[in-house]
């Protein structure tokens, strides 16, 4: 005979579920995911969230909101967050995004134009990797570095222009940008 699995119920109280798309239970009560223009945010609990995913969101200029509807400022965008999205064809990164992870808009085909926070110091890992419509990328001042792959295979990409103070370019950062001329 099989020995059956003990199953505990934990009390979980929600207050005012307007902006409220899920909750994982089993996370601590502070990472609940809501919704802001259709995107998914996961709220850190410290007064900062990220974005999660594209949600329901369908427009061609995505501009990432500063705050929730907590009032909890938008610091992030979270790994794969918009992959494959190909409506969009603009991104506009706040000022109060630090960082964007890994693969955030990996094969955003229609992506023309992105915009990033002037105070992420660094670009992770194939974050536009496969954008084969990207021209135009307007770089933070103050980058540090550009990760492996951040933009391979943006082949439309034909000038970008590096910041100053750059220091570390990763393996691949730009290969097969066959357009890239400066």
């Amino acid at each position: 005979m099989k020995k059956r699995k003990k199953i505990t119920k934990t009390p979980l109280f929600i207050i005012s579920c307007v902006a409220l798309a899920f909750v994982l239970i089993g996370l601590p009560v502070w990472n609940i995911f809501i919704r802001i223009n259709a995107l998914e945010i996961i709220s850190i609990g410290d007064g900062t969230c990220y974005v999660n995913s594209i949600g329901t969101f369908r427009d061609k200029i995505l501009e990432i909101p500063t705050e929730s509807r907590l009032g909890e400022t938008v610091i992030g965008i979270e790994e794969g967050a918009f992959l494959e999205c190909t409506d969009i064809t603009e991104v506009i990164v706040p000022d109060t995004v630090t960082m964007i992870r890994t693969f955030a808009f990996d094969r955003c085909t229609s992506l023309k134009k992105a915009t990033l926070s002037q105070s992420m110091t660094s670009i992770e890992d194939y974050v536009f990797a496969d954008c084969s419509s990207l021209t135009t990328v307007i770089l933070p001042k103050d980058l540090l570095s550009i990760g492996t792959g951040a933009f391979y295979g943006c082949r439309s990409l034909v000038a970008i222009s590096l910041p100053y103070g750059l220091k570390s370019i990763g393996d691949s950062a730009f290969f097969r940008c066959t357009s890239l001329t400066s």
